[in-house]
């Protein structure tokens, strides 16, 4: 299934993104655009699976709260 996001999607997503530590970053590229299973993000990145895991649910956990802080996310909820 393809999803489509309007460039002002993709332009936040970019700006909340580039927050993060670059291996979180990475791991979360990994994940949602190449598909990749936590274990090959943990063999792309030389750790372990569940450092991988970790890091990817950190990451995660913090794009949540940045999402839920931000006026533009916070917008759309409400419209």
């Amino acid at each position: 299934m393809t999803v489509m996001f309007s460039v002002e999607d993709q332009s936040i997503a970019r700006s909340l993104s580039r927050q993060l530590r670059p291996k979180q970053r990475q791991a979360v590229t990994l994940r949602f655009w190449h598909d990749c299973s936590i274990l090959e993000i943990a063999r792309s990145l030389g750790i372990s699976w569940d450092e991988a895991d970790r890091m990817l649910k950190d990451a995660l956990a913090r794009l949540e709260e940045q999402c839920l802080a931000h006026p533009y996310f916070s917008r759309r909820r409400t419209a």
